[in-house]
């Protein structure tokens, strides 16, 4: 699988070893444009990093690029009754914390189904209520906060340096462009859902997270992690590689290093990897773009996929991350 790989001297950016660092070659294959990028290895943390970031790193986030899509005209970007928010709040907090009579008839006649159970359940792991402050960092256009005020969550705000310009939504939820270092103003919940990756300085954003959480605050951080069977098995032509968006990808080891150094402790780390591990895996073995004609995300009946072997790599996933080898997890970290 990794035959091909070279030595070189390089200084991993989280641990500081520079010996016996392997480097590998990956390609961007998500809009197919088969641009090379080189990666190294640490031999001691972990950790899988970008040698050199791309001047126009621009580039490879048209506005094609999945978090930039424009946000049709939707409910969670309406302002509703009072009574209509204090309902479906009511629902979310039963759901989340097993309280509120009301919540609970409510949540009888209907409950609430995934993606968004989902949603809900990592501010359950935060303790966080509908009237924490939550800040959600490089968060695009916004749609996981706008789903967030449907459920009757109240402070929400989000930043992105890679978006055009600043986001107002009727509903008065504020995306704001720029980075972290930007932010002045503390928060009960931060959340980097699939972004922490693609910045540039990680120890620098773990430094800020400690900064800005307020004491009993808590910060999730979603990200793939080469402390994985996905990592292993399909080396370069692993999916959540993602050359070179992805800057950074982790171990377990890593994360822990940054977090001692920043000041933070580890509360809790979540596997939850999906059949996605797979699906986009097997296509890049065979050349196959996320985004070309022939990939399951565009046509499935063209991908050559069946029923079967889908649920076949669901039961996989969750196989993975019940042994912790899932390619993505969910940290939960929180002031020492």
């Amino acid at each position: 699988m990794m035959s091909d790989i070279l030595r070189e001297k390089l200084i991993c950016k989280i641990c500081g070893n520079e010996q016996y660092n392997n480097i590998y070659v990956a390609k961007e294959m998500m809009f197919g444009l088969g641009d090379e990028f080189k990666y190294f290895e640490c031999s001691n943390c972990g950790c899988l990093q970008i040698k050199d970031i791309p001047e126009n790193i621009t580039k490879y986030y048209p506005k094609e690029y999945h978090s930039f899509k424009t946000l049709p005209a939707a409910r969670e970007n309406t302002i509703d009754n009072f009574l209509s928010r204090y309902l479906r709040g009511a629902r979310s907090l039963y759901f989340m914390y097993k309280k509120n009579l009301l919540g609970k008839m409510l949540f009888a006649q209907k409950p609430i189904d995934e993606p968004f159970s989902g949603y809900l359940t990592w501010l359950k792991n935060c303790c966080a209520d509908l009237n924490s402050k939550v800040l959600d960092v490089g968060c695009g256009t916004g749609s996981l906060l706008l789903h967030l005020s449907w459920f009757g969550f109240k402070d929400l705000s989000g930043i992105d340096p890679y978006i055009p310009e600043d986001i107002l939504y009727k509903n008065g939820i504020q995306i704001h462009k720029k980075g972290l270092d930007a932010v002045k103003t503390r928060f009960d919940v931060l959340m980097f859902h699939h972004s922490f990756e693609h910045m540039q300085e990680p120890l620098a954003v773990f430094e800020n997270i400690s900064k800005l959480l307020t004491d009993k605050g808590c910060a999730l951080i979603r990200i793939p992690t080469v402390s994985s069977y996905a990592w292993k098995n399909y080396g370069v032509n692993w999916v959540q590689l993602d050359a070179p968006r992805h800057f950074f990808l982790h171990s377990l080891k890593s994360i822990e290093i940054l977090a001692s150094k920043a000041g933070l402790k580890i509360n809790e780390i979540v596997f939850d990897s999906t059949e996605f591990q797979f699906l986009g895996s097997e296509q890049y073995k065979q050349g196959v773009s996320l985004l070309s004609d022939q990939s399951y995300y565009v046509n499935p009946k063209a991908s050559g996929f069946n029923a079967q072997r889908i649920d076949f790599f669901r039961s996989e996933a969750a196989r993975l991350n019940k042994e912790k080898q899932g390619d993505q997890i969910c940290v939960y970290l929180a002031k020492q």
